[in-house]
């Protein structure tokens, strides 16, 4: 069976796939990074206590977190798990971040 022959037509529709397939993995890339970087800044464990029920937040240093930390952290949590999620479909839009916790 002979192959089709590769007119210009068919070039530019061929370079235009290929530019596609690289910018979406290019895009997927970038999220995953970003969804690693918010994952390194979300807190460890919260399931200490310490005498009268109060949970003791700990962030990676094994250090106790103030109450804004705790708020940072949380949306950190969140805006990894938005781009662990843009990861897996990274041809849709991306909703803009929300602002972080003062």
């Amino acid at each position: 069976m002979r192959l089709p022959q590769m007119t210009t037509r068919r070039w530019m529709v061929a370079v235009v796939v290929v530019g596609l397939l690289c910018l979406l993995e290019h895009r997927r890339r970038s999220f995953a990074s970003l969804a690693e970087y918010h994952d390194s800044k979300t807190w460890q464990s919260m399931a200490t206590f310490r005498g009268v029920a109060s949970h003791v937040y700990i962030d990676a240093n094994d250090r106790e977190m103030t109450q804004d930390e705790v708020k940072k952290s949380a949306w950190h949590a969140a805006l990894a798990e938005k781009y662990r999620h843009a990861t897996l479909y990274p041809w849709l839009p991306v909703e803009p971040d929300p602002r972080e916790p003062e």
